[in-house]
């Protein structure tokens, strides 16, 4: 919490005020490093032996990461996002972590989750991870704005953060 401070104070803040805790368990299933729920807003669990990098980068990136998802549950109770939601599983769009086509909302958190990460991954001088999801992040917002123009998943709110999200890869020019 002391580097997310030292990098950006107002998200620090921002953290504090949505996420009431961060819990450590030992992950039931092999490769789940943490996570949060939308049921249980403001709760983010961890499974330290899962990480493949003990580093304070890697755990300060991994609240950063649970904390945006979190923020985006909350968004979507407070202003919603999707018009409607049984469009979600017919709007497949290719995911920029798993690499594979998923449903619309799985791959909305997935690019928006991994823009936020990438931006304090630069700032904490993390390159090497920062660049990690360089083509496929920018492929999977461009199949975002594409399935929303044809089939109109999102509303306003929606429409909001997809545009936030390729402002910024534009401007960072994130090929």
């Amino acid at each position: 919490m002391d580097l997310i401070n030292s990098t950006n104070a107002d998200l620090y803040r921002a953290i504090h005020q949505v996420i009431g805790c961060i819990a450590f368990y030992k992950a039931e299933h092999r490769g789940m490093s943490g996570g949060t729920i939308s049921s249980a807003l403001g709760v983010i669990w961890e499974d330290p032996s899962a990480f493949s990098e003990q580093t304070v980068d890697n755990y300060a990136a991994q609240i950063v990461h649970e904390f945006i998802h979190s923020s985006l549950f909350l968004a979507d109770m407070v202003h919603g996002t999707y018009i409607d939601r049984s469009l979600l599983p017919k709007a497949k769009v290719y995911s920029p972590v798993r690499k594979e086509l998923r449903d619309f909302d799985k791959t909305f958190h997935a690019s928006y989750v991994t823009t936020g990460v990438t931006i304090f991954q630069s700032r904490i001088g993390d390159f090497e991870n920062a660049q990690r999801y360089t083509g496929t992040l920018r492929a999977a917002v461009d199949g975002l704005i594409a399935m929303q123009k044809g089939a109109g998943v999102l509303n306003a709110s929606g429409e909001a953060m997809l545009q936030a999200m390729d402002d910024v890869l534009t401007l960072i020019r994130m090929e």
